[in-house]
């Protein structure tokens, strides 16, 4: 009998008060659960929670090498190069300040990783796995070790 008046003062005759709460209050829950799972849900540590370019999109790009970090082991007979540009054929330019070099890469697993093929300064042939830490389409981060030497890449898109 409460319901009926709160209905009718509430100018809601014929609905009934307790179904619409509860509607609106699943309806509410359920869009709550589904943005944090959205949210939440990202292939990298530090990538984007949904991006809608594949990964491949994100990394087939010409790329500056913006910092880089080594630590432990020889650090002398690999250098960093000055940009990446990754292509679909599975090749990688890497450029140097007065050179460049083709190597190879290909994704591996679930594409949070890349098997990178390079030269060494000495014209040694190397084989890396690179973590892929962050990829979204402005910037990325890699790690890998070479020669028991691990290194941190920052990259960002080169624009030019």
């Amino acid at each position: 009998m409460h319901f009926k008046k709160l209905s009718f003062a509430l100018g809601l005759a014929g609905i009934n008060p307790i179904r619409t709460i509860l509607t609106w209050s699943v309806g509410i829950g359920a869009t709550i659960i589904m943005v944090t799972l959205l949210c939440s849900c990202s292939k990298y540590d530090e990538g984007p929670g949904i991006s809608f370019r594949s990964k491949e999109k994100r990394l087939l790009a010409s790329w500056l090498i913006t910092s880089h970090v080594a630590s432990g082991g020889e650090v002398a007979s690999f250098t960093i190069p000055e940009s990446l540009e990754f292509k679909k054929a599975g090749e990688v330019k890497a450029s140097f300040h007065n050179s460049a070099r083709v190597w190879g890469w290909s994704w591996l697993g679930s594409k949070d990783a890349i098997r990178l093929s390079v030269t060494d300064d000495n014209g040694e042939d190397l084989e890396a796995i690179v973590y892929i830490d962050k990829l979204t389409y402005q910037a990325s981060e890699f790690s890998f070790t070479i020669q028991n030497t691990f290194y941190e890449l920052k990259l960002n898109r080169d624009e030019g």
